[in-house]
């Protein structure tokens, strides 16, 4: 159960978060889905832990393939950054 204490912060928050907006970009995933400005334990209510989102190194991978991030190489990393559009 969610608190209303966390309720009414985010109700704050979204508010500031809305008038600090100094740029028109909507941002999207790679996919073009839609990106939240704020995600929290209301947005994965409904949701199996263990079989949508996991743990980091351990299937569906949603959290990475490795146990500890650290472990990415730098060849990943540059991988990675190829795709930042600015």
């Amino acid at each position: 159960m969610i608190s209303e204490e966390y309720k009414s912060r985010k109700k704050e928050f979204l508010k500031k978060a809305e008038k600090s907006t100094g740029t028109e970009m909507k941002f999207t995933t790679v996919s073009g889905e839609d990106v939240n400005v704020l995600y929290g334990p209301d947005d994965i209510e409904n949701i199996n832990y263990l079989s949508e989102i996991g743990f980091p190194g351990e299937y569906p991978y949603t959290r990475g393939i490795h146990v500890n991030e650290i472990a990415v190489s730098d060849r990943q990393l540059i991988r990675i950054s190829d795709f930042i559009i600015y």
